[in-house]
């Protein structure tokens, strides 16, 4: 297969070079490894459980992670293939930049890797009328876990997924790539799956 959307590398990899340790990380002093197959399986499982959330083609989900996650790229992978549009964020901004990235992107979801990242956004949600909900990569109570939305995820139809990247084009936005502002307002760039597999 050719390598010409974003997701496409984590299919070319399964089906050229599989990994039994494709990514990992330590959690809670554990190296925690998951295969490629494992994130195929939890790619689908998030592009599935977004579709349950009412997520679409086209609608942006922002990710903000303080350092390198494992969740993050299954996020990306999850979020892509349903043509929907990741917004990475600094995890360095101000909350104010949080709400205007928020607003601008008209982020429907967020994902976050910690609680002081949950707590900055979390903040500013009730003036972000688009942000239905916040999730969180780290176990922390009072808080919606990511886990949730794999769970919503759990035995869908994985064709559905496959019907809907079949219909995403190289040249469509992938992601939403906001600057970081220091002349003004953050400018978001627009980068499409072919501008970056191109590189």
């Amino acid at each position: 297969m050719e390598v010409k959307r974003l997701f496409d590398s984590l299919y070319y990899q399964q089906e050229n070079h599989p990994q039994k340790i494709a990514l990992a990380q330590y959690k809670n002093g554990q190296l925690e490894t998951y295969s490629t197959d494992d994130l195929v399986k939890k790619a689908n499982q998030m592009s599935l459980g977004l579709l349950q959330l009412g997520i679409q083609k086209g609608d942006k989900v922002a990710t903000v992670a303080s350092y390198n996650r494992v969740e993050w790229n299954i996020c990306d992978f999850g979020i892509g293939q349903i043509g929907a549009i990741n917004v990475p964020l600094y995890p360095t901004i101000s909350e104010a930049d949080f709400k205007y990235i928020l607003n601008h992107a008209e982020a429907k979801i967020c994902f976050v890797s910690d609680k002081t990242l949950y707590d900055k956004v979390a903040s500013v949600k009730a003036e972000v009328p688009t942000l239905q909900e916040i999730y969180i990569f780290d176990d922390e109570p009072n808080t919606k876990h990511y886990s949730e939305v794999l769970k919503l995820g759990e035995g869908g139809d994985v064709n559905q997924v496959k019907a809907i990247a079949g219909t995403i084009d190289q040249h469509e936005l992938a992601t939403l790539i906001y600057t970081s502002g220091t002349t003004g307002q953050p400018k978001g760039v627009m980068l499409s799956h072919h501008n970056i597999v191109s590189n």
